[in-house]
């Protein structure tokens, strides 16, 4: 929920789907946080006239996803992962959905679309502590569904 007409953390919510995961989707149990960037390309054209001129084209987005290990989901993915590409497999790209709770009380979805995922830190485990994951994700492009 909003808090003082700004959204924190927990105004998030992170959907993976992946044809490699098991049913289709990645069930996260504990994301902790979520980190999407633009890469937009920039194209400069300096003027004979002498104006210098900068135009904006959308590009890819990257993201990260850390959540706290409650599940071998992860691992399986990246194992899935690792097998499809050993026995030759084409590897499908999927598509991660982050909804997010409004300060309005509205709800919106962005789609992140053609999303090459995979895990970039299985975790390291030590006594009396969560194990912190990893996942990145390159996407094509991204919509607002809702």
């Amino acid at each position: 929920m909003p808090s003082n007409n700004f959204n924190v953390g927990r105004d998030y919510q992170v959907v993976v789907l992946h044809p490699l995961a098991p049913g289709g989707r990645l069930d996260l149990q504990v994301v902790t946080s979520v980190d999407v960037k633009p890469n937009p390309k920039t194209i400069t054209v300096n003027g004979l006239d002498g104006v210098d001129r900068v135009a904006l084209i959308p590009g890819m987005y990257t993201g990260t996803i850390q959540l706290e290990r409650g599940n071998s989901v992860v691992d399986d993915f990246q194992a899935a992962i690792d097998a499809a590409y050993y026995a030759g497999v084409n590897i499908p790209a999927g598509t991660v959905y982050i909804y997010i709770n409004e300060v309005n009380g509205n709800q919106s979805c962005y789609q992140h679309d053609s999303a090459v995922i995979h895990a970039t830190d299985l975790g390291t485990a030590k006594s009396d502590a969560a194990v912190q994951q990893t996942i990145m994700f390159q996407a094509a492009k991204r919509r607002k569904v809702s």
